[in-house]
This record gives structure tokens, C-alpha cells and sequence, in this order.
């Protein structure tokens, strides 16, 4: 319309000019507006103006459909992550699921029969099913037969041990002899077990403890176990017992009439004539677990506090008389705290602290005379740690000189000495007091059996190393070679050869140290032996060439002084056999004598067949 306009008055302003002519007359009454002329020709567009201001928004139209989705992007880093919330609140608790059953082994009498000819022992085995801890014959689900003419013998000349084959788990007893294994012993259940037993020193039977009572089995043929102590008081236990040397009697010591009070008892080897060796005791009075058996098995020394509570006296029985003898009195709050027997029963030494308490000095009471030896008055800060009679050579002898080993410690190391007595061990007309070593840090040690030399351990930077001194000397020589990482040695014996005994050589000594510990290669063990000055050094059991983690323990030496009894994981790892081999390394392999193994089970214990020593003595 604004074009239309501006055409309209173009035209209009061309016909004004063309009727210029003459004098402008008066200007006459405008006509009639005439109609509109047709409309020219659009001139250009004109330049385009400038954007008006903008109207009012309109109303948001609806969303248009939503297009395809693109690719998922990469996930972009994690956030840092926010404090932990509280625990939610415990969900209620499960129902309780039923109880497992127990498993039971229940061994009687076989009587000469189609079982076994010449009797035994029948062993039976299977679930508690009613929880009434009783075997009934309804829950049996094996039955074996161990009979007397498997290890009928004179003399047992075998080897015990202690295994987990019947039960996983639950230790029992077995003997093995000529590579045949007989179960000894066995708990009654699954939740009991046997973790240590003593031979006794005749060889016929075998002690052990199982749920608090003591028992033993025959060694000679296959029997049901006896037990050797009074019946127990509610949460009553043996804890502790010792054969005398000749096998015919037990000591032993336990709060078996009034749990708490712990009293001694002796009983003889078949389980007859329970004796208490000392008043009834009461409150807090208690027998120490400290006694022994004199060699010649009629005395027995031991500590109680009887007379004056927590004022720990040394005594002396005459089992057979039943003679008492007050050795030591102590004031209270001091003790007698070791005893041992010299060769020939005639004097006992013992440590106490009757001067300074907690420092212990050492002595000997003279059993003819009751004459008191002070074999070394400690000064302040010093202490006599252990001590030991130099052994018999022969039996029950008296030597021409006896000697006792010991052991002074104070602040800043442990040292080693020697004690000789004139024969006949009255008041000693002469003595004379070696000292062996001095500045060392002993650990340990064992006289030789013939008692010229002393083997020791002694704490060293990478570990413990193994030495050995004579007995009047004052210098040492090391055993072992130098030990490769941390460890060292752990425990070591005398291995002698009897007299009559044949050496696969000529040359071979008499006398060998055996020991084991991690000393070629760090963190495992081995069994090594050497002579007495260091040569001849072997490693018998060479784990390290086996596999890894491979470890030997535990050993022994066999009757015939030449072969090494000890356990170890030879085949697989953690599953512990017994093993044989001979002690100057002859045998290129060693061989096992533990009999079959179940997957689970593994030799735990083994022991000498006399107690009390490492290897066996001459006999």
C-alpha cells in the first residue's frame, strides 16, 4: 500500500505541470477525487531498513518428536569417592543348624578266636548318632582286628609315633616295626586327642594322657589301654608324669581330688597301689611340677609348699620304705625350682633363690651325710639358669671325678661352667671350679656320653650356631658351617655307636653331632650331621633339593646308633611321614617307615624309646 501511494501522487504532480500556460488563474473548487489510475510498474526495491523491534514472544509450541539417539560417549573419569555411610542395621539372626555327629573308636579285648589266633585287640569305629557319647553296636560302621602275634616280641625295637590316620585330626598312638604299622592307641572321639606319650625305659609299654587321665598301653602285643590315676574330681586333669628308670612305676602330678590343688602320686606300672607322696593338700597349696626319679627308681625328689603356703620346699620319698626327708626349707615366696640326681644316687643339686629372690643360686645335699654343697653364690643381677650332671659312663657307676655342668646368666650374657667333685661325694676335700666359657651367649648344652666334651648353642647375628668344648678347656670350635640367612640352628644331639656296633668304615668316629635347622638355605630345614671338630659334615635330608617348602623335624636316632629317624614333607607339602637314613650318608635316598598315609593325615610326634634323651644310650 505505501508503493500505491507514492505512484498516486507522482501522477498527480505530472498533470499539474503540464497545465502551466498562461497566468495562474484563481484557484478553482477542487474536483472530485478521480478514480485511481491503474498502477505503474514496481519500482526497485528499496535498501532494506533496519529490523524493527522485536514482538512479543508467542506462546512455546508443543515439543517435536524426539530424533535418534547418538553413540554413548566415553565414560568420563571417576569422581572422588564420598564419605562412607553409617552400617546399615543387622539383619535377624539365622536359625541355628543342626549339630554334627561325633565321630567314636571303641577298643576291647579279642579273645583267641577266628579273629586272631592268638587274641588282640578289637577296634571299633562310627557315629555318635543319639549324642549319648557311647559306640552302641547299632552306630559300628568298621570293625579291624589287631592282633598279638603282629608285634609279639621280647624287646620292642621299633618306633613310636604320634599320626592323625584313623580320625582327621584326632591323634592317636602307633607303633611301627619292620615297616608294619599297630595302632596303640586312640581317642575315644573325634573331639579328643593324644598330643605327647613316654616309652618306658624297659621298653614295654607306652604313657600318654587323653582327656585329663592318665594311660598305658603294652608296647609287646596289642592291649587295651589302662588307666594309671585315681578316678578324676569334676574339671580334675593329670598334667604331668615320669617313668622311673627301670619301667616298673609312674609318677605323676594333677588336681585330681580337688580341682585347683595339684598333688603327686606314684603308681606302679600296671596300674596298681595309687600313693600320694606327701599330706593331703589343700586352699592353695600345691606339689610343683618339679620332681624326679633317682637312677636306682626307689627315691623320688619333689617340691611342695606343705609346710608353709607359697614357701616351696625340697623333698625326698623313699617309694619303698615310704621314709621322708626334709631336703631344702624355703621362706616364703622363695622356691627350689630344679633337682637332678648325680650318677651313683648319692647327692641331688637343686637351684633356689633362699638369698635374693628370683636369683637362683646352685647347690648339692649329700644323701649319706646331709652335707649342702654351694657350687656357685651369684652376685646381684646374676642368675644360675640350668645345670647337669656329667653322665655315668658305664651304667650306675661312681666315676672318679664327677662333674656338673651350668649355665650363669646376668645382664649382659649367658656364660658356661664346670663343677668337679673328689670321689665318694662327701664334703669335697678338694674342688676345683673351671670356668669354660665367658662373654658368650649360650642357649643350650649336652655333655658327650663319655663326658669329655660339652656341645652348645650359642645366639650369633645370622642365628644359632653349634659349638663344642672340652670339658676343661676354655676354647671352642664351631660345628656348623656359616649360616645362610636367618635361622640357624634349632635342636642337636650326641650320636654315639655302642661298643660292638660295626661302622660301614674304618675310619668313621664313634662320636657324631646331629642337628637340624635352616642353615643352606633360608627359611628351610634340614637334618645335617658332623664329627666332632667340624669334618664329615653332611646334609642328610638336602630339602631344598626336593621341592619348596619342603622341611624335615624331629629327629632321632635309631637302636643301632647309625640311622636318623625324623619327619618330614617329602611328597607333599604340610603332610608330615616319618623317614630313615643312615647317619654317615651311605644311603643315597631316604625311606619312609610311617606305612600308609591317608590324604589328611601326618606324623606329629615321634620319640626315642628311652625318654629323657635325644638318641639312644649304650645299653
Amino acid at each position: 500500500m505505501k508503493n500505491i501511494s507514492k505512484v498516486l501522487s507522482l501522477v498527480a504532480f505530472v498533470v499539474f505541470l503540464a497545465g502551466c500556460s498562461g497566468d495562474s488563474g484563481a484557484t478553482g473548487a477542487t474536483g472530485a477525487t478521480g478514480e485511481n489510475g491503474a498502477d505503474g510498474a514496481t519500482g526497485a526495491t528499496g535498501a532494506t531498513g533496519e529490523n524493527g523491534a522485536d514482538g512479543a514472544d508467542g506462546a512455546t509450541g508443543e515439543n517435536g518428536a524426539d530424533g535418534v539417539d547418538g553413540a554413548t560417549g566415553e565414560n568420563g573419569a571417576d569422581g572422588v569417592d564420598g564419605a562412607t555411610g553409617e552400617n546399615g542395621a543387622d539383619g535377624a539372626t539365622g536359625a541355628t543348624g543342626l549339630d554334627g555327629f561325633v565321630s567314636l573308636i571303641k577298643m576291647s579285648d579279642e579273645p583267641v578266636g577266628a579273629n586272631c589266633q592268638n587274641g588282640g585287640v578289637k577296634v571299633e569305629s562310627g557315629l555318635d548318632l543319639d549324642g549319648d557319647d557311647v559306640l552302641a553296636m547299632g552306630e559300628v560302621t568298621a570293625t579291624k582286628y589287631i592282633c598279638s602275634d603282629q608285634v609279639l616280641a621280647e624287646n620292642f625295637d621299633g618306633v613310636v609315633y604320634i599320626a592323625d590316620k584313623t580320625i582327621d585330626g584326632a591323634n592317636s598312638i602307633y607303633a611301627t616295626v619292620n615297616g608294619v604299622d599297630t595302632l596303640l592307641a586312640a581317642p575315644s572321639q573325634s573331639n579328643q586327642d593324644i598330643n605327647a606319650f613316654k616309652i618306658s625305659p624297659d621298653r614295654s609299654k607306652v604313657a600318654y594322657i587323653i582327656d585329663g587321665n592318665l594311660y598305658t598301653v603294652d608296647l609287646l602285643k596289642p592291649s587295651v589301654p589302662v588307666q594309671m590315676n585315681v578316678d578324676l574330681v569334676a574339671n580334675g586333669d593329670v598334667v604331668s608324669y615320669e617313668w622311673s628308670p627301670d619301667g616298673s612305676k609312674l609318677a605323676y602330678r594333677g588336681d585330681v581330688e580337688t580341682d585347683g590343688v595339684f598333688e603327686l602320686y606314684v603308681v606302679l606300672g600296671e596300674g596298681s597301689l595309687n600313693m600320694k607322696v606327701h599330706p593331703t593338700l589343700s586352699g592353695d597349696q600345691d606339689a610343683e611340677p618339679y620332681y624326679e626319679w633317682s637312677h636306682d627308681s626307689q627315691k623320688l625328689a619333689y617340691v611342695t609348699d606343705e609346710l608353709v603356703n607359697d614357701a616351696r620346699d625340697l623333698h625326698i620319698i623313699d617309694v619303698a620304705t615310704d621314709i621322708h626327708t626334709l631336703v631344702k626349707t624355703m621362706a616364703g615366696g622363695r622356691e627350689v625350682i630344679e633337682m637332678h640326681w648325680s650318677s651313683n644316687d648319692s647327692s641331688i643339686a637343686y637351684r633356689d633363690d633362699s638369698v635374693t629372690d628370683d636369683e637362683y643360686d646352685l647347690h648339692s645335699y649329700n644323701i649319706t651325710n646331709t652335707a649342702v654343697t654351694t657350687i656357685k653364690s651369684t652376685s646381684a643381677g646374676s642368675s644360675i639358669d640350668g645345670f647337669s650332671w656329667k653322665p655315668p659312663v658305664s651304667g650306675i657307676v661312681v666315676n672318679p671325678i664327677d662333674k656338673i655342668a651350668y649355665t650363669e646368666t646376668d645382664t649382659s650374657k649367658t656364660d658356661l661352667y664346670t663343677y668337679s667333685f673328689a670321689e665318694g661325694f662327701s664334703t669335697p676335700s678338694s674342688t676345683t671350679q673351671n670356668t669354660v666359657l665367658t662373654g658368650e651367649f649360650v642357649k643350650s648344652f649336652k655333655w658327650s656320653q663319655d663326658g669329655k666334651n660339652l656341645a652348645y648353642l650359642k645366639q650369633e647375628s645370622l642365628g644359632n650356631n653349634l659349638y663344642v668344648v672340652a670339658a676343661a678347656a676354655t676354647t671352642s670350635h664351631k660345628i656348623n658351617p656359616d649360616i645362610v640367612g636367618g635361622g640357624g640352628i634349632e635342636t642337636y644331639a650326641w650320636g654315639y655307636v655302642p661298643t660292638g656296633v660295626v661302622l660301614p668304615g674304618t675310619s668313621l668316629p664313634k662320636q657324631r653331632l646331629v642337628f637340624n635347622g635352616d642353615i643352606d638355605v633360608s627359611d628351610i630345614n634340614d637334618v645335617y650331621a658332623a664329627n666332632l671338630d667340624g669334618t664329615g659334615y653332611i646334609n642328610l635330608t638336602n630339602s631344598s633339593n626336593i621341592a619348596s617348602n619342603i622341611d624335615a623335624y624331629d629327629f632321632i636316632l635309631a637302636k643301632d646308633a647309625k640311622t636318623v629317624l625324623y619327619r618330614m614333607d617329602k611328597d607333599t607339602n604340610q603332610k608330615f611321614e616319618l623317614y630313615t637314613i643312615d647317619l654317615y650318608g651311605n644311603n643315597a635316598s631316604a625311606t619312609v617307615v610311617s606305612g600308609d598315609m591317608p590324604d589328611y593325615a601326618d606324623v606329629k610326634t615321634l620319640s626315642p624309646l628311652i625318654p629323657g634323651y635325644a638318641i639312644l644310650q649304650p645299653q
